[in-house]
């Protein structure tokens, strides 16, 4: 759906990091993948201080608007992991900021958030 094949110069603090997030979510929202992965793991998106935010904050409102979720995976402090799928994932609530989402597309037609 992108090109963007991680995202670590989305975080970075210089002049293209708005331009490239909105590429991103451009691209995205064009594709209309029938599934998206969101990772929330320390260190994927590598935010720092001065970072710009705007495509975190994106993300959720798309999934809200666009998407169900399906699966949900999460490392938990005592080192297990939750993993579940379907209906068991529907509205999970993370206990952790290490996790990650599998979301399916809703037949609504275009998109956007």
């Amino acid at each position: 759906a992108t090109g963007y094949i991680y995202t670590y110069p989305l975080m970075e603090p210089h002049i293209y990091a708005r331009r490239m997030q909105d590429e991103m979510i451009r691209e995205i929202e064009t594709t209309r993948p029938k599934y998206l992965v969101v990772v929330f793991v320390q260190g994927s998106w590598l935010v720092k201080q001065g970072s710009d935010r705007m495509i975190l904050d994106w993300i959720y409102r798309y999934w809200n608007a666009c998407y169900t979720m399906v699966g949900a995976g999460e490392r938990l402090t005592d080192g297990s992991s939750i993993l579940l799928w379907d209906e068991d994932a529907v509205g999970y609530q993370p206990r952790t900021r290490n996790r990650f989402h599998v979301l399916r597309r809703n037949d609504t037609g275009p998109c956007k958030a």
